[in-house]
């Protein structure tokens, strides 16, 4: 259910029964020259929408911009500072409080502002003392990315999921008319781990800010990547809310 698509008298009759509150969170980011500035966001909302109807939650308008410094140097990327985007968070959670919410799930199509939405959080339990899960998509534990590599053809570079086979399929599968196959580019950036941990800035290691090889996406593949993403989110969800 789309929280923006209601009257407020409605929100509040929902939200008596509808006990959590689903933020999707995006970016506004260069994924190659196929995939659009979007993707994340599209992502986030995307997935926002399958995991609402499995727990009955309200959903919130996707936030399209995020924290990605790493592509600042791409045209149309666009940032907010970790601090920015932290009280951005929290004074959305004080506001969903103050009409009674007390859970509410951020999902983050984009990986760089895991950390610092986990970070916020912990001030959102011990201050408003509600329950607060940050989901992920592309994961970063071994045993559920084994599930997505059990589906790619392609290699990946450290398990980076960007405008590669996997995020391709899943905008094919989701949004195929923003999907520009005929523009598609394989590059595999030669990156270290170190480069992984630092705010590295990807136009010195990318051309197209694309870390694989899209050209064998597919939507059959994207719809394979999202049961997997949908069912492994919803276990970690029940898992830190029992």
């Amino acid at each position: 259910m789309k929280a923006e698509n209601l009257t407020w008298p409605e929100f509040k009759e929902l939200s008596k029964t509808m006990k959590t509150v689903i933020i999707p969170w995006g970016s506004m980011e260069a994924h190659g020259t196929h995939l659009p500035l979007s993707t994340d966001t599209i992502v986030a909302n995307h997935i926002a929408e399958l995991i609402a109807e499995k727990i009955n939650a309200l959903i919130l308008p996707a936030i399209p911009i995020g924290y990605c410094f790493h592509a600042a140097n791409f045209p149309g990327t666009l940032s907010f500072t970790e601090s920015t985007l932290q009280q951005m968070a929290y004074e959305l959670a004080e506001s969903l409080y103050m009409h009674g919410v007390r859970s509410i799930v951020f999902i983050t199509g984009h990986g760089d502002q895991v950390g610092f939405l986990e970070k916020i959080s912990e001030r959102m339990r011990d201050v408003l003392k509600i329950k607060v899960s940050v989901l992920y998509p592309f994961f970063t534990d071994e045993e559920r990315v084994k599930k997505f590599n059990e589906i790619k053809t392609s290699e990946s570079i450290y398990d980076i999921f960007h405008a590669e086979e996997l995020e391709t399929s899943l905008m094919l599968a989701i949004s195929p008319d923003l999907v520009q196959m005929e523009d598609a580019k394989v590059e595999y950036p030669l990156i270290s781990e170190e480069d992984l941990t630092s705010d590295f800035p990807l136009g010195d290691l990318t051309d197209y800010c694309v870390f694989g090889d899209p050209t064998v996406a597919t939507a059959e593949k994207g719809r394979k990547f999202l049961t997997i993403m949908v069912e492994e989110l919803l276990k970690i969800l029940m898992h830190q809310r029992t």
